[in-house]
């Protein structure tokens, strides 16, 4: 009997094709006692380990991170819908049941699962729609890589600045495409758990951390920490430590210079962003940011916003689709053009735009990214390049 079960369990492993599917029915059965781990063995199967009574990967996992171990039947309900095509009926009732057991174990407490990005094993809660994203939008978080690394070929000693840095997928797509410094802000506690977890298990110099609440001024700030749905933002209301910009680079000398800065902090981008305009004109880095009318306040403090921006110097500009495919190029100085894209994306709930904005200074270097976002978009279109396989390192 038990034979029969480990051959059954060899047979459905590669039918879920992921190892978390392959490790969920070993702790089940193990577990259950229906199993032991000479079976295991006995069948060429590679066994789990056991520390403490609870059943863990293959790989040793040290005591401190026992505690915050995945869980395996959320593990195996992310994996599941990973995998799930989603095309025949049964898939689609297996949809279904998936997103109901989801939404009910992120309920119970939102444990913590595997997910393979870019090739590097990272952990994320159960609540963040990071592998639902690279699942059904190929180019999500790849424009930023490409920039990125566009941006490295005319300044070789690039360094980076992540506001917003939540579980260090945009920094590890980053060093996925650089492998420059990336300096990760957080200001969420628990996300910078997570996120100085996964930076570890990159095991790289380059990708430095710090836990603070990046604002637009250093002292109190008027506003609260609210962690929900896979991501921490700032709310109005209540007080908070902040620290601007320039207070935190002080202390991290080896970004000084840094050529590139990508905020993400649904609804303050742009806040924070005038709150650096001594940086910004000093440094004149590429500014990568979220662009939500929803959540920045009225069209005219927007459109005010970012006419600021353009008197510091700023102006040439790469819109993309949130779902990181490339739309068009406009210059901030344009606010009918402005005004329009605001619209468009105040009328669509749920969805934004992200701004690539380059300073007036570094207008070789914005037609040189846009003529290569032109040409990506086109291989993609012609099938040279596919985006199926700018997810081969993700699931």
């Amino acid at each position: 009997m038990v034979n029969s079960l480990v051959g059954l369990l060899k047979g459905l492993c590669p039918w879920f094709k992921a190892q978390e599917a392959s490790n969920f029915f070993q702790e089940t059965l193990l577990r259950s006692g229906s199993i032991n781990r000479a079976s295991f063995w006995a069948c060429g199967m590679r066994p789990m380990h056991c520390v403490n009574g609870r059943v863990t990967s293959n790989r040793k996992c040290s005591p401190q991170n026992m505690s915050k171990a995945p869980n395996f039947l959320a593990q195996a309900v992310q994996s599941l819908q990973v995998w799930n095509r989603e095309k025949t009926l049964p898939e689609r009732i297996l949809k279904r049941f998936l997103l109901n057991a989801r939404q009910y174990l992120i309920q119970l407490g939102d444990p913590l699962v595997r997910y393979t990005f870019y090739g590097r094993r990272i952990y994320l809660p159960l609540s963040h729609d990071l592998p639902h994203f690279r699942k059904h939008l190929p180019e999500f978080l790849e424009n930023l890589g490409r920039i990125a690394a566009a941006i490295k070929s005319v300044y070789p000693d690039l360094t980076v600045v992540d506001v917003g840095a939540n579980v260090g997928d945009s920094a590890i797509a980053i060093y996925h495409h650089t492998q420059c410094p990336v300096l990760c802000l957080e200001g969420s506690s628990y996300y910078f758990g997570i996120l100085r977890r996964n930076l570890l298990l990159c095991q790289s110099s380059n990708l430095v951390s710090e836990n603070v609440i990046v604002a637009w001024k250093d002292g109190i700030v008027q506003a609260h920490l609210e962690e929900s749905k896979g991501t921490g933002r700032l709310v109005p209301g209540g007080q908070l430590q902040g620290c601007s910009l320039k207070t935190i680079i002080d202390r991290h000398p080896r970004f000084a210079g840094f050529k590139l800065l990508k905020v993400d902090t649904d609804g303050f981008d742009l806040k924070i962003l005038l709150g650096q305009r001594n940086l910004l004109s000093r440094l004149k880095p590429v500014v990568f940011f979220e662009y939500d009318p929803d959540l920045s306040g009225t069209l005219e403090e927007r459109m005010q916003a970012l006419q600021e921006l353009a008197l510091l110097g700023y102006d040439s500009t790469l819109v993309y689709l949130h779902t990181g495919e490339f739309l068009t190029s406009v210059s901030i100085k344009d606010i009918r053009t402005m005004e329009d894209l605001d619209l468009y994306y105040y009328r669509r709930k749920f969805s934004y735009m992200d701004l690539c904005i380059f300073h007036c200074q570094d207008q070789a270097l914005f037609e040189f990214v846009r003529a290569e976002e032109r040409r990506h978009s086109f291989e993609v279109k012609s099938g040279t390049v596919s985006p199926a396989s700018m997810n081969a390192n993700s699931r």
